[in-house]
């Protein structure tokens, strides 16, 4: 099944404003969801809170850009030939998951 709960679907709403596209599983949280840096942060917070949902272990530079211009991280990766960093997709999925198991990592 690729929908998501009603109670996700209400926490991202009520968090995040409306969205012009169905929930699925798969949707992500920082590319779909335009969701990063300090935004990350409070959504995740306010997620583990309403869910009661351990977040402790949580790594937010695993899953999100930081906050600020990426046009000059960008810029200093290209002059000191490091490769790009990519962030691992966090998916409502991976919510719904944390949700079942009480902890996300």
């Amino acid at each position: 099944m690729e929908n998501i709960s009603e109670e996700l679907r209400n926490f991202v709403n009520e968090s995040r404003g409306q969205y012009s596209f169905n929930f699925k599983k798969s949707t992500t949280i920082q590319e779909d969801l335009n969701v990063w840096g300090d935004d990350a942060v409070e959504f995740i917070e306010e997620f583990g809170k309403t869910f009661n949902v351990d977040i402790s272990e949580f790594n937010y530079n695993k899953y999100f850009r930081p906050e600020g211009d990426m046009i000059m991280v960008t810029i200093l990766r290209i002059f000191r030939k490091t490769k790009t960093y990519e962030f691992t997709p966090l998916t409502l999925g991976d919510l719904e998951q944390a949700i079942k198991t009480g902890k996300l990592l």
